[in-house]
């Protein structure tokens, strides 16, 4: 994430369309799934230092909420022996650099996370209906989680036209962009002042 560079060159193909694919779209929360672990890992991944440490983002608080939102229906994931709650900070579990949860976080304002859905990596397709059961309503629960916060449309006082904009929240440091197409925005945010 604190890399200067948000561009495709020199990028894999597969890496350079999903960022082309990610610029087109007005994205407020985003999940990958993994298998070889049982965990939902929040940003961030990395720090400066590159240190397997916590690493809270700006968002901290909203991240752990929806990790545990996702956690807290799938018994399996909630009752980890080796991560309270099923959640981890990326960076404390191990540091890595150039994530999609990093980056998706830092350039777009996306709240993203990545579920690890089982520790097997390949685990055999007679699991599948175990793997839906433990995990529907974590999934719908984190659908769920992308109505908190506020959300608006910045259009042009004079013409009503959708702007462009950025929109921040007085103590967070990343802001969120309005859909330039419609000029809708949704900053995901828990209720406070």
């Amino acid at each position: 994430f604190t890399s200067t560079n948000n561009t495709t060159a020199g990028r894999q193909r597969e890496t350079g369309n999903i960022r082309t694919w990610w610029w087109g779209r007005s994205i407020a929360l985003a999940v990958n799934f993994h298998g070889g672990a049982l965990v939902v890992n929040y940003p961030f991944d990395n720090n400066p230092s590159g240190s397997s440490v916590y690493t809270a983002s700006p968002d901290d608080d909203f991240f752990i909420w929806s990790s545990e939102e996702y956690s807290r229906h799938n018994l399996p994931l909630w009752n980890s022996s080796s991560f309270f709650h099923g959640i981890t900070n990326g960076a404390e579990w191990y540091a890595i650099s150039g994530g999609m949860q990093d980056w998706s976080y830092h350039w777009h304002g996306a709240d993203h996370v990545t579920i690890e859905l089982s520790t097997i990596k390949t685990p055999p397709y007679s699991q599948m209906p175990t793997f839906w059961n433990d995990n529907r309503e974590s999934m719908l629960a984190y659908i769920e989680a992308s109505l908190v916060g506020v959300r608006g449309i910045v259009t042009d006082a004079d013409s009503g036209q959708p702007l462009a904009a950025t929109v921040a929240v007085v103590g967070r440091s990343l802001p969120v962009y309005t859909d330039p197409d419609v000029g809708d925005y949704h900053r995901l945010v828990l209720p406070g002042s």
